[in-house]
């Protein structure tokens, strides 16, 4: 069970019986009316806390590290991590920050991570994460990770460090399911020869 307690009236507001071993709260909404609750095994429960029921289980088969909502409540973040010894750096390569849209709960973003997660933050504007991450599960160090997620912020990134758009081949090798399009539209496109673009 986890209960809830009034820091103002110094009195219990309420329980809730999660049926998680281990259930640990992780984070409220910005709005008061969820909970995100960590249990072992790795799932995350959501709970609304008016109906005093889940709304929504995350099921992962990892450790749950950091949780967050956004500001706006529109998002919540979920950070895992498996360990795999006392060496620093023994964390496994898997572990993962992932952020949903907490009105379909739809994954929109997966961010790799090699270190147990401590603390979890978005930015006010939404397009950045931050993460505190341990090394080991020893260390006291917790160095700040700071992630751009948004497919269109990281393009707008690497757009920004790039002299040209990708050749066809290049294309051809890393996006072969899709037709070739210009990707940055304010860097040039070389032509070939016989007049066929995205070619050196």
């Amino acid at each position: 069970t986890v209960t809830i307690w009034s820091i103002d009236a110094g009195e219990r507001e309420l329980t809730l019986r999660t049926q998680q071993g281990g259930a640990v709260p992780k984070a409220f909404s910005p709005d008061g009316k969820l909970l995100a609750i960590a249990g072992e095994g790795g799932s995350l429960s959501i709970w609304d806390l008016q109906t005093q029921e889940p709304v929504h289980t995350l099921a992962y088969t990892e450790t749950i590290g950091g949780v967050a909502f956004s500001d706006d409540g529109r998002l919540l973040a979920a950070a895992t991590y498996a360990y795999g010894g006392s060496e620093v750096n023994a964390f496994r390569v898997s572990n993962v920050a992932d952020i949903y849209d907490t009105g379909s709960w739809q994954r929109l973003a997966r961010l790799s991570n090699q270190g147990l997660v401590s603390a979890l933050e978005f930015s006010a504007d939404n397009r950045y994460l931050r993460a505190d991450v341990h090394l080991s599960e020893e260390s006291g160090m917790a160095p700040g990770h700071l992630w751009l997620w948004q497919a269109q912020d990281l393009i707008t990134a690497a757009c920004a460090r790039l002299t040209r758009n990708m050749t066809a081949d290049e294309w051809a090798e890393f996006m072969p399911s899709q037709p070739y399009r210009e990707t940055c539209p304010n860097l040039p496109v070389a032509v070939t020869v016989d007049g066929s673009h995205g070619r050196m």
